[in-house]
């Protein structure tokens, strides 16, 4: 085919569109529901506190994993007030940390393969993303401990990463060069170590350095007086207190790949030596869980296509709420294209944002017909920043939950400590890693 020969024609109702698409906020004006205007109900909820943002990071998976363990905290300190945070600069520290050392041990693991190989131009390509998943924040939070956000606060690199990460691309690509043209293992050891050491610098400068010890503090009320812990703690020792994350599982719902199978992404993750695996089960899995968990009175984190059907003004993720199928006039309208497996096998989809469920509801027939989930795009959006979902989206938009141990079924149980079935994907695979 000519492209050049290619013309476009448009009729009336198509010049209309256009004026829309150069004019105004598409999705907005062709509405086929209005959101709630008033916060929705749900007959099941958790703790709540006030919505978080993670302005212009990729931390998602940190946020929303703080945002669980604070509810779980207010189980053993009840006056912990709504505003209390946890510190996520302290393990995205450490995350960058580590991710820098998983980087030039992966490249000094391939050293003598060629640099246009798949895997290896995906290292270089983004060295030490913002991303991340359960598995990783529980590898930082095991090994280093955490904080509270007073004793450790945002920083304006930590809510605007794109200059930091950029900094360290250059550092540790060049880095990798080195390796790749040193011959001895002394001067690759060299290498790694002066590279580590300015890394770290580099985190200082932009975070501050993180605190060996603090007291927990918080303020009930406003204007009150802080509450501050006499005791004085160590990240470890307050993790160890407050964070059971050895309570967690993580499932997976990935229609490419088999049932009751043990998932694998190569290279991927943040601690060397720990390695990111998931366990995959049908979506009816995932949703039962969640349910159950909630009404545990415990949050459930969940990695999701968060760029699928969303409304920020009225706080909706909802598959029916816009006709930008018949607004377009598209042709893949009831196109098997879009089912799930088909959107991930096709790259139209991706586990791109971690979120947490904090409520479920059921209507007069005792059918769900919507969760609640709080977000950490800030307050000025949706709910106060919380947001809801239909079933239906949840059924094709999740695909990743961490949920615990306790209210996972004993069958369940069983099946994941059987090991006979293992697959290993490759680490661009769009399961693994989520950062929005």
């Amino acid at each position: 085919m000519k492209v050049e020969s290619l013309k476009t024609k448009l009729n009336e109702y198509d010049r209309l569109v256009q004026i829309v698409c150069t004019s105004n906020p598409v999705l907005a004006l062709c509405p086929t529901q209005r959101g709630e205007k008033r916060a929705p109900s749900f007959s099941h909820r958790v703790d709540s506190f006030e919505a978080t943002a993670q302005n212009n990071s990729g931390r998602c998976w940190i946020f929303s994993a703080c945002n669980l363990l604070r509810i779980e905290m207010k189980k053993a300190i009840p006056n912990l007030p709504k505003t209390f945070e946890l510190s996520q600069n302290f393990v995205f520290f450490f995350d960058k940390l580590e991710k820098a050392n998983l980087f030039l041990q992966n490249i000094l693991e391939t050293a003598d393969v060629q640099l246009d190989d798949r895997t290896v131009a995906h290292l270089l390509a983004d060295p030490i993303p913002d991303g991340g998943n359960w598995r990783m924040f529980a590898n930082i939070v095991q090994k280093y401990g955490i904080v509270s956000k007073n004793a450790y606060g945002e920083t304006f690199m930590s809510d605007n990463t794109c200059i930091l990460n950029e900094e360290l691309k250059k550092l540790l690509v060049s880095s990798a060069q080195k390796i790749r043209n040193a011959s001895e293992t002394k001067q690759k050891d060299t290498i790694i170590n002066a590279c580590m050491q300015g890394v770290r610098k580099l985190l200082v400068l932009s975070f501050g350095e993180p605190p060996t010890s603090f007291r927990l503090c918080y303020q009930v009320e406003e204007k009150k007086p802080e509450i501050c812990s006499r005791k004085i703690w160590t990240p470890r020792s307050f993790a160890s207190k407050y964070v059971k994350l050895n309570n967690f599982v993580t499932f997976v719902h990935d229609p490419r790949n088999m049932r009751n199978c043990h998932y694998f992404v190569e290279r991927l993750g943040n601690v060397y030596g720990q390695k990111s695996s998931f366990f995959n089960v049908d979506i009816e899995t995932l949703q039962d869980l969640t349910v159950h968990a909630i009404k545990s009175k415990t949050g459930v984190w969940f990695g999701a296509d968060a760029s699928r059907h969303v409304n920020r003004v009225d706080g909706v993720f909802d598959e029916k709420q816009f006709n930008d199928v018949e607004l377009f006039d598209v042709t893949h309208k009831k196109s098997d294209f879009l089912t799930k497996e088909c959107r991930l096998l096709y790259r139209l989809s991706e586990a791109n944002h971690a979120m947490l469920f904090t409520g479920v509801n059921f209507d007069e027939e005792n059918l769900i017909n919507k969760f609640q989930i709080e977000n950490s795009w800030g307050k000025g959006n949706g709910q106060a920043g919380y947001y809801s979902c239909t079933p239906q989206w949840f059924k094709d938009n999740v695909f990743q939950i961490a949920v615990p141990k306790s209210i996972v079924p004993t069958p369940l149980l069983d099946k994941m400590k059987n090991k006979t079935c293992m697959r290993m994907l490759p680490i661009w695979d769009p399961i693994g890693c989520l950062a929005d």
